[in-house]
Order: C-alpha cells, then sequence, then structure tokens
C-alpha cells in the first residue's frame, strides 16, 4: 500500500572520527515523509494497513503534548483522510507549536490526567477507551506493537541493499522499544546493537532480559546505555551546544529529546575508547526533529529549527 522509498545513508568525517578510527554511517530517515519523519511512519506504516483492513472509520492514540508519534499519526490521517484523535497526557497549552500542528492536520485532542494516563497499557482502560470511541482502531502510545517492529526492521533489509559495507555496531535511540526491538530481530551474529535509553529511572537489567527473551539475541550482542541526561525532554546546556556544533560541521540536525543525546553520548563513548578503533557504526536518525520547536517554546532556548519538506498522499502511496 505504502511507498517503498530509500532513505539515504550519510557519512559522517571528521578528524575527531579518524583520531579515533571509528567510520560512523548514519541511516537518514529524517529526510524521508515530511511531517511523518523518521521512524514514525515506519511504525505506523502497518497499522495504517490494519486500519484499512478493518471496518474502522477512526484512528485513536496516545502521547503527551510534544509527541513526535502524534504529530505523525494527525499527519498522516491528514494526508490519507483519515479522521484522527490524540489522548493527550496531561494539559493542552494551545500555544505549544505541537499542539497547534495537531490541530491544523483535524486531530481531535482529548486530554486525560496524567494519574488515568498512566494506566494506558491496561487491558481495561483500553476496553473503557473502546467502548468510548467505538469505531476506532487503537494504537499505543509511540505506535508500540508488533506491526510497528515489522516496521522498524525494514531499516535493517534496506540498510543491506544499499551498502556492502560490514556493519559492526548498529546504534539507535530507545523510546518505546519497536525499532531496537525490530532491528534486533534482524542483525547478523556478528554485529551488535547499542540502545541509547533516553527515559530516567529505567531498569536496564530487567529491559535487556525481556529484549533478549523476545528476539534470542545473544547477550553480548545488545547494550542498553543510559542517555536521558537529566531526564525525558529535560534541557540539557551541554546537549544544546552539541547539537549546535554537531549541525554546524556535518549539516545534520539532531532533536535534543532523542538523537540530540544519543549523538552526545556516542561521542562521549567514542572519546574514551568504549567503542573499539576500527568500528563501523550504522546510526539510525529517528527524526523527531518536529520536536525542536517545542522545547524551544518550553525552555526559551533557541536551536535551530526543522522545516518540514512539502509533502502530499502520493509521496506517502
Amino acid at each position: 500500500m505504502f511507498s517503498a522509498k530509500l532513505s539515504p545513508i550519510s557519512e559522517l568525517s571528521s578528524p575527531f572520527l579518524d583520531d579515533h578510527q571509528v567510520r560512523i554511517l548514519i541511516k537518514r530517515d529524517d529526510l524521508l515523509y515530511g511531517p511523518c519523519q523518521g521512524n514514525k511512519f515506519r511504525k505506523l506504516k502497518y497499522h495504517l494497513e490494519e486500519y484499512k483492513r478493518l471496518p474502522a472509520q477512526q484512528i485513536l492514540t496516545f502521547g503527551g503534548a510534544f509527541s513526535n508519534h502524534l504529530y505523525a499519526t494527525a499527519a498522516a490521517g491528514f494526508l490519507l483522510d483519515i479522521p484522527t484523535t490524540g489522548i493527550i497526557r496531561g494539559e493542552i497549552d494551545e500555544n505549544n507549536p505541537s499542539i497547534r500542528q495537531f490541530r491544523s492536520w483535524k486531530m481531535h485532542l482529548q486530554p486525560m490526567d496524567r494519574s488515568s494516563y498512566q494506566r494506558k497499557d491496561e487491558q481495561q482502560f483500553i476496553r473503557d477507551i473502546q467502548h468510548l470511541y467505538p469505531q476506532a482502531y487503537i494504537i499505543p502510545e509511540g505506535g508500540h506493537h508488533l506491526l510497528a517492529q515489522q516496521g522498524a526492521g525494514e531499516i535493517v533489509d534496506e540498510v543491506r541493499a544499499q551498502t556492502k559495507d560490514k556493519i559492526d555496531l548498529w546504534v539507535c535511540a530507545y523510546g518505546t522499544g519497536s525499532t531496537t526491538l525490530g532491528i534486533l530481530q534482524k542483525l547478523l551474529p556478528f554485529e551488535k546493537l547499542h540502545a541509547y535509553i533516553v527515559l530516567k529511572g529505567f531498569d536496564l537489567d530487567r529491559t535487556k532480559r525481556t529484549l533478549i527473551s523476545e528476539t534470542g539475541v545473544p547477550e553480548s550482542n545488545l547494550s542498553l546505555i543510559e542517555a536521558h541526561l537529566g531526564g525525558y525532554g529535560r534541557r540539557n546546556k551541554a546537549v544544546e551546544s552539541f547539537i549546535v556544533q554537531f549541525y554546524h560541521e556535518y549539516d545534520v540536525l539532531l532533536d535534543p529529546v532523542y538523537t540530540g543525546k544519543l549523538f552526545f553520548q556516542l561521542f562521549q563513548n567514542i572519546s574514551v575508547g568504549i567503542i573499539p578503533p576500527e568500528s563501523t557504526i550504522m546510526v539510525i536518525h529517528s527524526g523527531g526533529l518536529q520536536g525542536i520547536a517545542g522545547y524551544n517554546y518550553r525552555y526559551g532556548s533557541e536551536l535551530p529549527e526543522w522545516v518540514p519538506n512539502q509533502i502530499h498522499r502520493e509521496d506517502l502511496l
């Protein structure tokens, strides 16, 4: 049903990487699908196909007021003529640039108090929501689902088709886990994955055991690395400075919640020798650049903001 366009692969070049004898390739998912950029559309793609197969009349999903997932869902719904509803964690600030964009794409927004929202993954809660919205196809927060993993796993297939380079290490940001699971299921025995956790208070050991149990990969092939750097979505001025420097040096824009923290911590790990010399690294740029405007609005920062490419219905199909 949907386009099979490939995002390009870029290679970073700098004295820092030369000095440490490390190659970094970036799968540039930030360059595809306009407002649905990055792993967001990959995680939505098979949900949208399932929606078309069912007699549902709208898509309902969950997220925070700055959510990349809600942003992509609202955009896809608008482009594909699918009504959408977003259950928003906490209050709605109409001046928030993400909220303004959700509304411009005709997404119906329903605020929910944070205590109730914490139940979003409970079966009874989902049944209650389904009762309130009987014609809705419900997508979990962040798209997290086997269908999302299926879409995310296609990243690996594409990379193998695009380059013959031997990838020693795959790197991605970890939020809901769908992208990590999708990639893990496709890796070769000698390939390793480092997932950079941007959530604070995460139980790394339990999560790693779950990921290994679900995918069967050897324990030595997976590392979960703390990269919240003060907390999920929290301001970190060192990361802000890094994002600006990275943009000027490599002409690649990063967001301050996911990819900015990922690359900041990755470069730290390279500098102290955690990444061995002669490594070829494939980093997944998962998009999320719409969040920069919301971050600047929230904290009064002046990070360079992203302007999405114009996209039309036929660009998705």
